[in-house]
């Protein structure tokens, strides 16, 4: 077949991110075509393989929680390859994610994962793009079972990973094989001649022993790959380079896998599903939350580490002295008075605060819930993939609009600075912008205007 050749490129004298042990299911489909030969038990792991094969269709929804298999070995392209290898690309995995963030139907996504790694080309860059698209839409993964090598490099990526009971993480090492096959050629009264230029160009090459150079390069290839490999998991699990490194390759089940920081919570892909969809319940019911009399509302970003919290008010929400009246946090939404003020609620809360404006009409006055929700996710949404979460909160208490909030992540942008912080104090913001008796200066000022006149009296008497 012509499709040999370059099938056996790919899998000998190049290093893999994958099980040793499951390197013998990919010689069970592609060692009799290569002439490789194997033992009768690989045979019969790849009847069972096959009989395993990914679906049609890997991507489903799931309560608007797209569910993407990654299962099987993994390669960078699966083109021109028996399917019953059960073979799944990094390219295919790839578009199945940019369309689940793309899908306005899709508020999360999970990975599950059951694969025992496979090829290096492709898998940081598919890492890389579950770290982007994790700013926009959460996204976890499950061992199910098993996420070995490369497979754990893109599990590494999820903000959250799950691991089976029976299930696996690890395997963060690089393997490469050569296959000397100068003595069953010479057995099958065949020698090889190779005519080439430049001394590197018959490395690998099956139909000689490996060379002591070129072992050398292949060897530096291993290990530059091997340190591609830690970084990546460290950054993404948050461990230092040299707790990946103690891990030597191995494997780790279960709790050891939490015990050692490569996985999260022992779970199955259910549960895994229940907890994602009760942490979006959470976000979402938060987001559209109101407290007090329809003059404050809450808007909340919870993360699995961390939440956030901004709070956007009006002018009605300021006491006599200037400060802002802010609900804690974390008070329950079903409290009485929720719904939109009305004329008679307007009146009295001028009047419980002494200072505060009278609102010309409360319709005019209430917030538009679902607008301001929207905009306040779409600045957020802008910040995190312009890399400037930090400034959110800022053009958020100030109520700028989605353009204006553009145009500043853009000027943030160009100007290149590592650090970006917002000049501009939130009682400046439109939202909630003090009034100007209750100014400090206004106030003096008054005060010294009333002395002049007081002095002006006594004078004239």
């Amino acid at each position: 077949m012509s499709s040999m050749p370059h099938l056996a490129s790919r899998i000998f004298g190049t290093p893999l991110l994958i099980h040793p042990r499951k390197l013998d299911v990919i010689l069970s489909v592609l060692g009799p075509r290569l002439g490789v030969a194997m033992s009768d038990d690989s045979q019969q792991l790849i009847k069972h393989l096959a009989a395993q094969a990914p679906p049609a269709s890997p991507t489903s929804l799931t309560s608007n929680i797209a569910v993407i298999s990654v299962s099987g070995t993994l390669v960078r392209r699966a083109a021109a390859v028996d399917a019953a290898s059960g073979l799944t690309s990094y390219a295919a995995i790839s578009a199945q994610l940019a369309q689940a963030v793309r899908d306005p139907a899709v508020n999360a996504i999970l990975l599950d994962i059951d694969s025992p790694g496979g090829e290096a080309g492709g898998a940081f860059d598919l890492a890389d793009q579950i770290v982007a698209a994790r700013q926009i839409k959460p996204i976890w993964a499950v061992a199910n079972d098993d996420a070995f090598s490369a497979a754990y490099a893109i599990a590494s990526a999820a903000t959250r990973v799950y691991v089976t009971r029976t299930g696996g993480v690890g395997s963060v090492g690089v393997i490469a094989l050569h296959v000397d096959q100068s003595q069953r050629d010479a057995m099958s009264g065949l020698r090889y001649t190779a005519v080439y230029a430049g001394d590197r160009k018959n490395d690998m090459s099956p139909h000689a022993p490996l060379s002591t150079d070129a072992a050398q390069a292949l060897q530096a290839e291993v290990d530059r790959l091997y340190g591609l490999f830690v970084s990546t998991v460290a950054v993404n699990r948050n461990l230092s380079a040299q707790d990946v490194q103690d891990t030597e390759a191995g494997l780790y089940f279960a709790q050891d896998a939490i015990d050692a920081g490569l996985a999260d919570v022992v779970g199955t892909l259910d549960d895994a599903l229940i907890a994602l969809s009760e942490e979006l319940q959470m976000k979402t019911t938060s987001i559209a939350r109101i407290q007090g009399s329809g003059r404050e509302m809450g808007i909340s970003t919870p993360g699995p580490s961390m939440k956030r919290s901004v709070c956007m008010q009006n002018d009605a929400t300021q006491t006599a002295d200037g400060q802002t009246n802010q609900e804690e946090q974390h008070q329950p939404a079903d409290q009485t008075g929720t719904g939109p003020a009305k004329d008679g609620d307007a009146a009295q809360s001028t009047g419980d605060q002494p200072g505060a404006q009278v609102q010309a009409s409360a319709a005019a006055q209430g917030h538009d819930i679902k607008a301001a929700s929207a905009q306040v996710l779409a600045i957020a949404e802008m910040c995190l993939l312009a890399g400037k979460s930090e400034m959110t909160a800022a053009l958020i208490e100030r109520g700028v609009s989605v353009d204006q909030a553009r145009k500043e992540l853009l000027a943030a942008k160009a100007s290149g600075s590592p650090e970006i912080s917002s000049r501009i104090l939130p009682e400046a913001g439109t939202q909630t912008q003090a009034k100007p008796e209750d100014s400090p200066v206004v106030r003096a000022a008054q005060q010294r205007a009333q002395k002049q006149r007081d002095a002006a009296l006594v004078t004239h008497r």
